[in-house]
This record gives C-alpha cells, structure tokens and sequence, in this order.
C-alpha cells in the first residue's frame, strides 16, 4: 500500500531547501516582518481589532495581505511564487524541516511573534499576568517597553546616580552593596508589572523579556538602561584609577598598551589586580566584558576591518540593507534589524582575531579597534564600513563622539 495516495509525498515537485538557505528565508522574513513600517500597520490593525472588543487576535482582517507584502519579495528569491499559493508551498516545504533543526524552530517563533501569532495561549496569559503562577510569566510588547521605560527613568535620575557613583568610587568592597541598589530599583518597579519584589521576580521579568527579544525597541531600551550603568560606572572608575574616559567609554576597562622598553613582571601584576578589581565588583546587570581581553596590531586591525567591509560590501548583504532601508527611511543612526544583519558577518570574522562571535564580542572588538582610533587607514576603514551599514555623515560623526575622539574625524 503506498504511503500517499498519488504515489509522491505532497511535497514532491515543490522548490527544495537546504537547512541553511531556509534559515537565510526565514532571517529575510523576519527582517521585512520586523520594520517600523510594516510593524506600525500590523499595530493598526490589531488595535482596530481589539477596539471593536474581539480579542481572537489569530484572525485579524488585513493581517495575511500586509505579510505579503514582504513575503511577495522574500520568496521568489528561494524559488518560490510571491503570491499565496507561493507562502503554501513554502509551509509545505519548511514543515519536515522545521521538525528536526531547532534553530529554524525558533525563527519560525520569533516571525509568529512579530505578525502577533505566538500563542492562542497569549489572550488567556493576558487576562490573568497580574497573577503570579508558577507558570512562566508574560508580558504584551506595550507593558513590556512601559516597564523598561520607568527602569530607565529611575536609573537616570540623578539620586540615583549620585548613589551609584558614590559606591563606585569607594571601591570594589562595596560590590553588595551596589548590587542591592541596582535590586532596589527593581524591586520597587516589579510590582507595577505584575512581578513580586523578589529575586524570583526578577528572574521571571527576565524569562518574560525573552519572547522579544527580536523587537529592535525593547532591546535599544535595554541598552539604553546599560549605558545609564556602566557609563556611570565607567567614569567614576577612570577618576579613580586615572584611566582615560575615552577608554572607559568602551564599557569596560582596557589597559594601555605599555612598550617592551617599560614593561615588567611588577608592573603586569599591578596591571592585572586593578582589572580584577575593577571588573570584580560590577552588579550582574552591567556585566559586558568578560569576553574582552584580546589586543590587536594595528595590522591585525587594519586587517580585521577590511574583511569586515567586504562582507557588509556583498551584494547579499546590501541587499538586505535594502530592504531595511524601504521600512525605515532616514533613521541614519542604527535601522532596524540591522545590529542582527551585521552580526551575522561579525560572527564570522572575529573569532579570526581572538574576539567572539556575539554581540559583546563586538563591544570587545570596537573598544579594541578604538586604541588607533586617530589613524587616518582606521577612521577610513571605520566610516566605509559605517557607510555600508547605512549611517549618514551626522551619525558617523556620533560614532567618532562615542569613542571619545574629541575632534571629529568622520
């Protein structure tokens, strides 16, 4: 007896794809589902849904026609139609993958997540998050920025401030101590959000800002509130060391190349006990540089940068920063979606140079690269790789201010 009724599995005859050109679909897919613009007429619509007191947001009128519009563009590229019947045969065709490579699982997830198909599970969530269940905790997209906002809000302010750089300058002794200020904060907002005060709170708060972690405003709010950290820290730990700012800018401490004629067994010990020290007593949530203790030639740099710039000079690559660009026209500074389409070049070429392949990695890398900060070959390579990822001369000229270089080079 035959397995399918037509002899052929319903899959035959259909484009095929490999484990990796599906992943890159699924990348475009979400890069198109992830843009300001299609994310703002996605919001139209699920709001005119809602307003009318239907909260079934799985049947949302307008929702398949507006994702077709990017997948009218992504799918032709891995030979398939631009047209519904074209987003069947790619169901068809993605579901044996989807079984048994968990990577493509989850972008799969994270699409669901950005057309606001996650779960049927989500409006039961919603009608009882206040409560704290021992099931894991979720949060809508709304409240979970409305969160991030008062966090950033209470770091920012100066009382808080004023303590934080207190601490810090006291010394690595008090690390409790500033850790229990950072937790205080916390634990005072939690409770707004349908968290409890505690440290199971806040570990909950994590895991619930994990289902958006693709969202380009929840995690530029999320660096926002690191900066108000470790920017602070960072100063008052250069005025207590006498570390320049520009490197402490970098969001963690390199230490100054030394010449072979000055360098001593004494002198990189000490070198080494006041970066233990320094990186000792940072609070968990500002940590950003155990990744970080490669140094580079200025060769290696150079070379580092110029493979950089050959892959984000790729037809593949622009190409993609096409499409960001058709989402978000003029933002000069930082697309969205574009950190995750630069990372997917930068994983591949810093392990090459001692840095890993991750976001921190990249932290690493720049604070590195930013000790030739004032070599014309590094500030040309910087704003060509810069150029490529679609920065303007005003947001050049910010990236130059970042790295402490007083006088714009860009």
């Amino acid at each position: 007896m035959e397995a399918f009724p037509s002899g052929s599995p319903p899959w035959a005859g259909l484009p095929k794809l490999t484990p990796a050109r599906a992943r890159a679909m699924l990348a475009d897919l979400l890069l198109g589902f992830s843009s300001k613009s299609f994310q703002r007429k996605l919001d139209v619509l699920v709001s005119a849904q809602i307003s009318i007191g239907l909260q079934d947001l799985f049947h949302v009128p307008g929702r398949k026609e507006l994702a077709l519009t990017v997948q009218r563009e992504v799918l032709p590229r891995y030979g398939f139609d631009g047209s519904e019947s074209g987003v069947a045969q790619m169901v068809k065709v993605m579901q044996p993958l989807l079984a048994v490579d968990s990577r493509l699982a989850d972008q799969s997830e994270a699409i669901k997540q950005k057309l606001k198909l996650s779960s049927k599970a989500g409006s039961e969530s919603d009608s009882s998050e206040d409560e704290m269940p021992n099931a894991h905790k979720r949060l809508k997209r709304e409240k979970a920025v409305a969160l991030q906002n008062t966090l950033l809000a209470e770091y920012s302010g100066p009382e808080f401030q004023m303590k934080l750089r207190t601490l810090i300058r006291k010394g690595p002794e008090n690390r409790d101590e500033l850790k229990r200020l950072v937790r205080d904060i916390q634990m005072a907002v939690l409770p707004r959000y349908g968290f409890p005060a505690s440290d199971t709170g806040i570990n909950a708060m994590k895991e619930a800002f994990e289902e958006w972690h693709w969202d380009n405003e929840v995690r530029n709010l999320s660096r926002a509130i690191e900066e108000q950290l470790t920017v602070c820290m960072n100063d008052a730990i250069a005025e207590r060391t006498g570390i320049s700012s520009s490197t402490a800018n970098c969001k963690e401490l390199q230490t100054p190349p030394t010449s072979a004629a000055h360098s001593s067994a004494s002198s990189a010990s000490a070198q080494h006990q006041e970066r233990e020290r320094s990186d000792s007593w940072k609070p968990e949530v500002a940590v950003a540089g155990e990744d970080q203790s490669r140094i580079i030639s200025k060769a290696e740099t150079v070379q580092l940068l110029r493979e950089l710039l050959v892959g984000f000079s790729s037809t593949t690559f622009q190409w993609k920063m096409s499409l960001l660009k058709k989402g978000i026209p003029g933002e000069g500074f930082c697309l969205d979606g574009s950190e995750e389409l630069a990372l997917s070049v930068q994983r591949e070429v810093l392990p090459r140079y001692g840095f890993k392949g991750t976001r921190r990695g990249v932290v690493a890398m720049i604070c590195e690269c930013s000790r030739y900060a004032r070599d014309q070959e590094v500030i040309d390579l910087h704003n060509a790789i810069n150029e490529q990822l679609g920065m303007d001369l005003a947001a050049r000229q910010r990236f130059w201010k970042r790295l402490g270089n007083a006088t714009s080079r860009a």
